[in-house]
């Protein structure tokens, strides 16, 4: 529970008390009812913003840790030639192996990367760094300039800017 959600629980109690005591008050001593009302109304008021404040800078941090560990993922693609495992993306200790799997899946499925198999049948996901004609228009980036770049796009969800990594297949 955060700061922001005990502030709230706070501000809703005590705005929920007077609001009781105003409307209770409301038909003995109708001007000292609205005044308890009122005062019970504003807390529960800011309370509703605190908790909804609060949901924000959540949605927030999630987005923050999801960016964090998809720039890993682009990082350890990038060190290895643009062919990426979930175990070996888990090697960077910034994922588990299902995390990395469920970005993966991801990632190829909006077409930032391709599904391939070896000839054991061991899944590997691959990023091609020479599509840089549609990432920086034409010029030849190094891994770690396009991950900046895929990483950028991605966030702003810009997947056909990003590149044609989808037609991976004819190497």
């Amino acid at each position: 529970m955060t700061g922001k959600s005990c502030s709230a629980g706070c501000l809703a109690l005590f705005g929920a008390f007077f609001l009781f005591c105003g409307l209770y008050n409301l038909f003995s001593e109708l001007a000292v009812g609205l005044f308890l009302a009122f005062f019970g109304a504003v807390p529960l008021l800011g309370a509703w913003s605190l908790l909804k404040s609060d949901r924000a800078d959540n949605a927030a941090r999630v987005q923050r840790v999801r960016q964090h560990k998809e720039r890993a993922l682009l990082q350890a693609a990038a060190q290895n030639h643009g062919v990426l495992t979930p175990a070996m993306a888990a090697m960077s200790g910034v994922v588990t192996v299902a995390e990395a799997k469920t970005l993966l899946d991801e990632l190829a499925g909006a077409g930032f990367c391709a599904v391939d198999s070896d000839a054991n049948g061991n899944l590997h996901y691959r990023f091609d760094f020479g599509q840089s004609a549609s990432v920086s228009g034409g010029a030849n980036l190094s891994p770690e300039q396009w991950v900046t770049a895929m990483s950028q796009r991605r966030m702003t969800g810009d997947a056909a800017a990003a590149g044609t990594v989808s037609n991976l297949g004819d190497r």
